[in-house]
């Protein structure tokens, strides 16, 4: 398997054939997953050629990234595509490094980064952060990873040949974003993790 979540009572995985993942299914909490026999059935996600590239939970859904588009799950085994607008801009870079903040799942894409909000039996679908900012700074790019701390949505940033780390918080309907610093190699930012952040390294006490 290449990635495993857990949706209620139940552990999912997601897998494939010659370097296509995606084909998924889940074992009841229990029961022996080292058995084959109690694997549920499996199911194919979006065309049966690309690739589930993160998974994630989110609020007793199972939500998939793939480069077509974020694909939430329902109880009938169903996964719909709700960023419909990047089927014109498949890439293997989207929807890679899928995580939660304040209760919205955070998408980085190659048409921006976007925030999911669901609840009260409607969906939120909104840009956060577009690859080409208004202003003239020179930061600007495609958001590859992010991780939430501390109130804080922290995302590393490409631009094509420098890669920063940003820090962002929301501030009525939009993100107020800041770069924090440039880091000295250049490579493409793959995951974020955070170890802790304390007053005397120049973080802050809330």
């Amino acid at each position: 398997a290449q990635g495993f979540a857990i949706v209620g009572n139940r552990l999912w995985r997601y897998f494939g054939y010659d370097f296509h993942s995606y084909k998924l299914n889940s074992v009841a909490a229990g029961a022996d997953p080292m058995a084959t026999a109690n694997w549920s059935a499996t199911l194919n996600v979006g065309d049966g050629y690309l690739s589930i590239s993160d998974m994630i939970a989110y609020e007793d859904q199972l939500a998939l990234g793939l480069p077509k588009g974020l694909y939430m799950g329902d109880q009938t085994g169903t996964f719909v595509n709700v960023l419909g607008e990047l089927e014109g801009q498949v890439n293997a870079d989207n929807c890679r490094d899928l995580s939660i903040h304040e209760g919205k799942i955070i998408v980085p894409t190659v048409a921006g980064l976007f925030a999911y909000e669901g609840g009260g039996g409607v969906a939120r679908v909104r840009q956060i952060m577009p690859t080409s900012l208004s202003n003239k700074s020179p930061v600007q790019g495609m958001v590859r990873a992010t991780k939430s701390f501390g109130g804080w949505l922290y995302a590393g940033l490409y631009t094509g040949s420098q890669s920063y780390l940003l820090a962002g918080q929301e501030r009525g309907e939009g993100f107020i974003w800041h770069t924090l610093t440039r880091f000295p190699h250049i490579t493409k930012p793959h995951r974020l993790h955070f170890d802790g952040i304390s007053i005397a390294r120049g973080g802050t006490s809330n």
